[in-house]
């Protein structure tokens, strides 16, 4: 296979992979010149379909702005001022981690390592994370948006199946493909692709969401349904599936437990009855259940709408679980096969170290109680079972440790104790998480707190310490994707460090930092990335030189049925647990079902006589990734402002014309956002985009504009609206009311072109 450098035009071209949409992870051929990036391509040859869409993509574009972006964080930062006033003294690296170092033992000395705590972004080694806490002795760290973004659907699939069927990137033999509260036409290029190709071949697309997105455009069938109802949806389609008799008899019989007991508790979910739930046509879910359930190998994909509704999000993704078996879409080409790391790589729990801490400490977890399924009991549970069928154990990172909800919560009210200090790598809480104002008060009165980063966001403006983080292209790195069919990664792109010019360290780096000056010595072995990686493809036969020169490996193809090699599933019973004995064991129900939301027309009448529409929000914004990409001027430019949505009937309803400024408010706060009438979606329902933040204000007094645009300012992670299985925050379906702005937001009218900093000039052609 040819070498992932060459020389083209007298640059030096890199491969590598982009992971700007988080999950799907494009391989791009990156031109580097005086160590920039000058202009990116499409590589010359790689496994990995969809490569062609890199050159339109303009966060793949971007990349020629980020290295030497001048808002970029260079060096260590102590802060000088009161938080939040941008006020920093530079430090080495030595003396930051000493210090920090020093703190971090002294709170464990006084108060136990408990009180220590982490919400963990996106650092692409978060086996590390994981492995400095349980070795420094705390329960309390948690990955950012594990919560919401995949952590209940791995957690509920190994309760019931003992691994995660996942769809990942398509498969051409699927013939009906479910999009069920995701939008990959916005959100992941390589997983649209393989969707148009299903299409283009002749299989068929459900699309599941209130809003039209370009998938509904196409789909055969698509089912607006009102916003926080999936859950009778998926009730609905397995009484229909049930009571037709449309399911895989011989798979039922031979591989469930609980058959019986779903079959009596689907009996209520009458198509009459979940039309009347949703306000979905009764011939909609009649057809659509049919449909996913005839037309063989189907899948449902994976979106993280559903997982953003509270109370109900477990229980949708339970019901969707079940749908995937009863049918026998399990673990088959075209349908959801099993999503595990390849043998020859050795994985991130065989890293983490999670046997070190001790349960006495895993029980002081906070908010466990709250997330039974996603916490030490049943991370227990799943594990003694895995164990017994000869699997390797579940990753913690993902599903394993404290309730970022119970975390600010105990900082502010000191129940059950109140935490001392807060690590931040990667992450931006006072953005993306619920509730902002709890958020701020928490960062507020932390006694200490370190984070690291890329920028200079508001959560680091709240921070003791701020420590420039290498990104993606600065770092080395080897990852897997979900169907299993390559592992990818790639060398530095870049460097992490340009004398007098930059010092970024590996989020690696930070954790063995930290654990060699906090007695871990031991436990990191490896002094560099590189070295880790080498030790990580011992098994392939590889060395990190060799690997570095060609990022992917195809591994042994994926086997159909592997259960049947195996004689069973690796859950508690060895089948699949349609009615679950680890939830049954934790005091949850262990079948599915389904509630109202927290907030709605039927459950909070009283309420909806002043906030009579229904918010929904956080669908992907095309140039940017969460609270990402803002500073960069070409895609900032595409989409200057923050948009919600709403029909023009409502619109004449609350006397609002196109580009008008709106306040959304609920019960807990209000932001405000651009007015865009969009006929593609329900009336009488908002939705409003999230992740917004304004570095261009170049003022830190408000956060860079933290709190005005932010829709997290009226978003809910209160107690009674989480969902009690694995935590999940509420973000969806809760009622609003709408009113015109008597101004705009204060950043608008800002020159960007003088505000952000324009292109870095690089070659002609530079790929824009």
């Amino acid at each position: 296979m040819p070498s992932s450098e060459k020389n083209f035009d007298k640059t030096l071209v890199k491969m590598g992979h982009c992971f700007g949409c988080h999950h799907d992870s494009c391989q791009i051929a990156f031109h580097i010149k005086d160590d920039k990036i000058v202009r990116v391509t499409q590589p010359w040859h790689s496994p990995i379909r969809s490569a062609p869409i890199v050159e339109g993509c303009p966060k793949a574009r971007s990349f020629v702005e980020w290295n030497r972006h001048p808002d970029r964080l260079n060096f260590p930062l102590k802060r000088v001022g009161g938080r939040g006033e941008n006020k920093w003294e530079k430090l080495s690296w030595d003396q930051a981690l000493d210090e920090i170092a020093n703190r971090l033992r002294q709170i464990k000395e006084e108060s136990g390592p408990e009180y220590l705590t982490c919400i963990d972004g996106f650092s692409s080694e978060q086996w590390a994370s994981q492995r400095f806490f349980h070795l420094f002795g705390s329960p309390n760290c948690e990955a950012t948006m594990s919560r919401i973004c995949k952590g209940d659907l791995r957690n509920i699939h190994f309760a019931l199946l003992g691994r995660v069927a996942l769809y990942g990137p398509p498969s051409e033999r699927c013939n009906c493909l479910v999009a069920w509260g995701s939008a990959h036409s916005v959100s992941g290029t390589i997983m649209w692709a393989g969707e148009k190709r299903i299409k283009d071949l002749g299989g068929k697309l459900i699309v599941i969401d209130p809003r039209q997105t370009t998938e509904a455009k196409i789909a055969d069938i698509w089912l607006q349904l009102r916003p926080g109802t999936d859950g009778a949806i998926a009730m609905g389609w397995l009484n229909i599936i049930i009571n037709e008799e449309l399911y895989d008899k011989e798979f039922v019989k031979n591989w469930t437990i609980g058959f019986p007991e779903l079959k009596e508790r689907v009996k209520k979910y009458t198509p009459k009855v979940v039309s009347e739930i949703t306000s979905v046509p009764i011939d909609h879910i009649i057809e659509s259940a049919r449909m996913y359930a005839i037309i063989k190998p189907a899948s449902i994909n994976w979106g993280t709408k559903v997982s953003h509704i509270g109370p109900n999000a477990t229980k949708v993704e339970q019901a969707r679980c079940i749908l995937r078996a009863i049918t026998g879409n399990i673990d088959v080409d075209g349908g959801d096969r099993f999503q595990e790391p390849p043998p020859q790589l050795l994985s991130h729990q065989e890293l983490d170290l999670a046997e070190l801490l001790s349960e006495e400490q895993a029980k002081k977890a906070l908010g466990w109680e709250y997330m039974k399924l996603k916490a030490w009991p049943g991370f227990k549970l799943i594990n003694k079972a895995l164990e017994s069928a000869g699997k390797k154990r579940m990753p913690s990172w993902a599903n394993f440790g404290a309730l970022q909800a119970a975390i600010f919560d105990a900082i502010v009210t000191g129940k059950p104790y109140r935490p001392r200090a807060i690590l931040l790598p990667g992450a931006n809480p006072l953005i993306l998480m619920a509730q902002t104002q709890k958020v701020y008060e928490a960062l507020k009165c932390v006694e200490f707190s370190v984070g690291m980063d890329v920028w200079m966001t508001p959560s680091m403006l709240m921070c003791d310490y701020v420590l420039p983080g290498a990104y993606w292209l600065e770092s080395p790195s080897i990852g897997w994707v979900e169907r299993c069919e390559y592992i990818l990664g790639g060398d530095r792109i870049l460097p992490k460090k340009v004398e007098g010019v930059y010092d970024r360290a590996d989020f690696y780096d930070f954790w063995r930092g930290l654990g060699i000056r906090l007695g871990q010595e031991l436990y990191w072995p490896w002094k560099t990335t590189e070295e880790n990686l080498e030790f990580r493809l011992k098994k392939l036969g590889v060395t990190w030189d060799e690997w570095r020169k060609q990022p992917w490996m195809i591994p042994p193809g994926v086997k159909d049925r592997t259960y049947l090699k195996d004689g069973r599933f690796p859950t508690p019973s060895g089948k699949v647990e349609i009615k679950s004995s680890i939830l049954e064991q934790l005091g949850l129900d262990p079948l599915p079902d389904y509630q109202e939301p927290p907030e709605s027309p039927v459950s909070t009448q009283e309420l909806f006589k002043e906030y009579s529409l229904i918010l929904i929000t956080g669908a992907r914004i095309r140039p940017f990734l969460h609270s990402q990409f803002r500073q960069i001027s070409s895609t900032r430019r595409m989409h200057p402002d923050p948009l919600m949505e709403i029909n023009p009937e409502t619109a004449k309803e609350s006397d609002l014309k196109d580009g008008d400024w709106v306040w959304i408010e609920t019960k807990r706060g209000r932001a405000k956002q651009r007015c865009r009438i969009f006929e593609g979606i329900k009336p009488g329902v908002v939705h409003a985009e999230y992740g917004w933040w304004f570095p261009e204000t170049k003022d830190p007094t408000t956060l860079f504009g933290a709190f005005e645009c932010n829709i997290n300012m009226v978003t809910s992670q209160e107690w009674d609206h989480l969902d009690k299985t694995c935590g999940n925050w509420y973000l969806n379906a809760m009622l609003c009311k709408i009113y015109k702005a008597q101004e705009p937001a204060a950043y608008y009218g800002k020159d960007l072109s003088a505000s952000l900093v324009d292109d870095i000039p690089g070659e002609e052609g530079n790929g824009r």
